[in-house]
């Protein structure tokens, strides 16, 4: 290649070069090609069909020769593509149409990974009688001679060996590569806020028959200004990176060379340009492993390292704490961490959750293990922890022994920027979590649970969250499935040695497309295709242009069409939220329903001649906007217009089309906005004269409420606004509380009229209403709610429902306890409670607690 390159610069040839045969526009004089590129400079690497090409290119243009130099260095003599190549293009060097020139590099593949000789093999098909070569070298053309005759079953098993460990650690770095970025975010100045980051990637490769994974730094390079043309810069960069991996590798005791080569029986790396070319030989699934864990760990710190110094482009820096942290992790090194606060979750006197400080800890880190010594508030060490089942980091709730695997990031965090943004939270006196390590994972995944449906081919695409395909009732996994695309200079790509961005692309290809199945290269394997794409509508648009040809009327026979011909896609389907084309329709008719302007009558009179589920999506609409223009203190409606709509909703209240919770994420938003606003309150009315009907529909007693606190927020509600109609819901609510009192006597049912004893604003006679409706309970049930009461009462439950992970349904508090005992009192539970003192001593025990008995 750098002959043809000096041969161009004097102008004695025209050179160009091609990353894809699918690029070359016209045949050639000269075509040198390789079947398995060996660049991994290059931006995505797979399998050329270089005879497929040579044939179609010499059928089109009937009556050209071609010299065809062929590179077949990552392949063997014996290998089937070999043959077929040979095969497809024979014809054509019988016919003098073609001189093919073989070329191979005998270099540790055909050795078995030694490196005895170097040297290459050179061969000619074809009819020309004067092509001469130079005389062979002896010793080496015997040595391979003897390889090649005696030893090509061996050669084959260690070629197929090493493809095979090289598509395992490719496989395993581009599954690592994902998470880096899901942790990993960076300030970009051009860009509001942070984005995802990842200094390396690995190169995209869907050739299985490759012996190396290329590692390139174009996202370093953009980070830091690098144009990937200054090859000076480019070039000092990529060695000191290489240098700085062999170096960690040595530390970890694992093998690791540098060789300008591939092939080799061991692990070894070179730099390419951008890249690091990563040389794979007869390693076990054990080591490919770890070699795995080293490049991730390098990887995620370097990523890390430039994210947090935005404008620092000091490897020398970088190399020194890397290398640290992977002694440290090692054992070859101590640490010994800055000392920093304990805090414990309390309680205030008003209940609230606040943070105390117990004393400090200290981060050490010996033989590689952790351990955590505290100290009290004096100073002195109390305790040092040293399993690390006891100490658990970050946000993901792991122990150290769980996450070994990220013990170097950890430790290249702790050398970086020290203890200072670590935080130590007592959960018990033996058990810390040490928070402030690792990064909140980005709430996003390249493949989401969901399902792509072609009913013309009847594929089924199902991601969850690896994707498979069922066709004709069999199902593929992903190392089943192909995809044609022209990154890939047109060859079939294997799924699963795509990287994510690809699998978004194609995913939302396929979803909008038909789609079509064909043989995939391998038995048992299929190519999925996209063909015709599928009609798409703007469903907005459609139902716009409808409404102001003839209000509803015209709408109406849009639905009508689509009903009878199908509901296209619509126009912003994507493939990771999909929506159905009928729910696409449905809050097309909603966002109707919002936000057009229309005379009441008008749409009284046209909604009749709907079907339910599209009157449903209108009503929810006009329902949507009326509940938040009420929050909105811009906006009013007339007495009697909110009378008009209170009829128009009652009369389709059969529809469901108003869900309990947004009638009560609604009575939330009022009250905080009645509070920020109390001139409000006149404004508001006609909204509730509209609302509290649909209120009465959904809510029969006070136990209907999903959210505890909202029977409160309605009851205050009623008081402040003084509107009848809403005072006579909240009274009747009540009013059938307090008979069903007597029906429902379960532990949950109990609990339930305890808070509204103890909270709700009843009156005296309500209250002493009530307890005689519980009071008629049997001591059966009494016991059983003192056995398991359903609260917590703070401060006594306080670390256990700290500890639950979320909020319990109900808590009482200290300044509640008159209350507690008044209620457990007059409905007659002291002598049940007698009763549990010796068969159930931690009831009879915690109850003692809270009624202070």
């Amino acid at each position: 290649l750098m002959l043809l390159r000096e041969m161009q610069r004097t102008r004695k040839i025209g050179v160009n070069e091609y990353a894809s045969l699918d690029k070359i526009q016209k045949l050639p004089n000269v075509l040198v090609a390789d079947i398995h590129p060996n660049n991994a400079a290059r931006k995505q690497l797979f399998q050329n069909n270089v005879g497929g090409w040579v044939k179609e290119q010499l059928d089109r243009e009937n009556g050209r020769t071609l010299c065809l130099v062929l590179d077949i260095t990552l392949n063997h003599l014996s290998d089937p593509i070999i043959e077929q190549t040979f095969k497809d293009l024979l014809p054509y060097i019988e016919a003098g149409r073609l001189h093919l020139f073989g070329i191979q590099s005998l270099a540790k593949l055909v050795q078995l990974g030694a490196d005895n000789f170097s040297g290459g093999a050179t061969f000619y098909l074809g009819n020309d009688d004067t092509i001469k070569f130079s005389p062979p070298i002896r010793e080496k053309s015997a040595f391979f001679a003897l390889m090649n005759k005696e030893f090509q079953e061996h050669i084959d098993r260690y070629l197929n060996l090493v493809r095979e460990n090289t598509e395992y650690l490719y496989l395993t770095l581009n599954r690592l590569t994902l998470d880096i970025e899901k942790r990993i975010k960076i300030k970009r100045n051009d860009q509001e806020g942070e984005v995802s980051f990842c200094a390396a990637q690995i190169t995209t490769n869907v050739d299985s028959q490759t012996v190396y994974v290329a590692l390139h730094f174009r996202n370093l390079l953009n980070e830091w200004g690098v144009h990937e043309n200054d090859d000076n810069q480019v070039k000092t960069l990529v060695k000191q990176l290489k240098k700085i991996l062999i170096q960690a590798a040595d530390v970890r005791g694992l093998p690791l060379t540098e060789r300008q080569s591939f092939g080799f029986s061991l692990m070894s790396v070179s730099d390419v340009k951008d890249a690091i070319r990563i040389s794979v030989g007869m390693e076990g699934k054990t080591l490919l492993n770890e070699y795995a864990e080293l490049i991730y760990d390098f990887n995620y710190c370097l990523s890390k390292y430039i994210a947090h110094f935005e404008n620092g482009r000091e490897l020398n820096a970088f190399e020194e704490i890397f290398l640290r942290a992977n002694k440290i992790a090692e054992g070859k090194e101590l640490y010994f961490g800055e000392k920093i606060d304990i805090f414990e979750e309390v309680c205030d006197e008003n209940g609230r959750d606040i943070f105390d400080k117990r004393g400090g800890a200290q981060v050490v880190f010996t033989n590689g293990n952790i351990e955590l010594k505290c100290y009290d508030n004096e100073g002195a060490l109390y305790s040092v922890i040293k399993d690390p089942r006891m100490i658990r980091v970050g946000s993901r709730m792991m122990s150290i022994g769980q996450i070994e695997s990220v013990k170097v990031p950890l430790l290249f965090h702790l050398c970086m920027v020290g203890t200072r943004q670590l935080t130590v939270f007592m959960e018990y006196t033996t058990s810390y979590l040490v928070d402030g390590f690792f990064e909140d994972i980005l709430e996003w995944s390249f493949l989401e649970r969901g399902d792509i449906r072609d009913p013309s081919s009847g594929v089924v695409l199902k991601i969850n969250p690896s994707l498979s395909m069922v066709y004709q009732g069999i199902k593929y996994k992903e190392d089943k499935i192909y995809i044609i695309d022209s990154h890939f200079g047109g060859n079939p790509a294997r799924w699963d040695k795509l990287d994510a961005g690809m699998k978004n692309k194609k995913l939302q290809e396929m979803s909008i497309h038909n789609l079509e199945v064909v043989e995939g290269p391998l038995a048992g394997t299929k190519i999925l295709k996209a063909k015709a794409p599928k009609k798409q509508i703007d469903y907005i648009e459609s139902v716009t242009k409808a409404w102001n040809l003839d209000f509803l009327n015209e709408v109406v026979k849009l639905t009508n069409t689509l009903e009878k011909e199908g509901f296209p896609l619509p126009h912003d389907h994507h493939w990771r939220f999909p929506k159905s084309p009928e729910g696409a329709f449905l809050d097309a008719l909603e966002w109707l329903g919002y936000r057009a302007l229309f005379s009441l009558l008008r749409l009284k009179q046209d909604i009749e001649q709907f079907g339910e589920k599209y009157q449903k999506a209108i009503l929810t609409g006009i329902a949507t906007r009326l509940l938040d223009d009420s929050l909105c203190d811009s906006k009013s409606i007339k007495p009697y217009i909110a009378e008009e709509y209170r009829d128009l909703l009652a009369n389709y209240r059969g529809l469901s089309f108003l869900p309990p919770q947004k009638i009560e994420l609604w009575l939330m938003k009022l009250i905080k906005y009645l509070h920020e606003f109390p001139d409000g309150v006149e404004r508001v009315k006609p909204y509730l004269t509209i609302f509290v009907p649909e209120m009465k529909h959904l809510y029969k007693s006070l136990w209907s409420f999903d959210e505890q606190e909202t029977k409160f927020m309605v009851k205050k509600i009623a008081q402040k606004l003084n509107i009848p109609v809403l005072n006579e819901f909240m009274q009747s609510l009540e009013d059938r509380t307090i008979v069903n009192a007597s029906i429902s006597h379960s532990p949950e049912a109990l609990t339930f009229y305890l808070e509204l004893y103890v909270r709700y604003p009843f009156s005296d006679e309500q209250k002493s209403m009530l307890i005689q409706k519980v009071k008629g309970c049997s001591n059966k049930q009494r016991e059983a709610w003192l056995i398991s009461p359903k609260f917590y009462f703070d401060p006594l439950d306080h670390f256990e429902y700290g500890m639950c992970g979320c909020p319990p349904d109900i808590i009482f508090y200290e300044n509640e306890r008159a209350s507690i005992r008044d209620f457990f009192e007059q409905i007659e539970c002291f002598p049940v409670l007698q009763q549990l003192e010796d068969r159930q001593v931690d009831a009879f025990e915690r109850w003692k607690m809270i009624i202070n008995h």
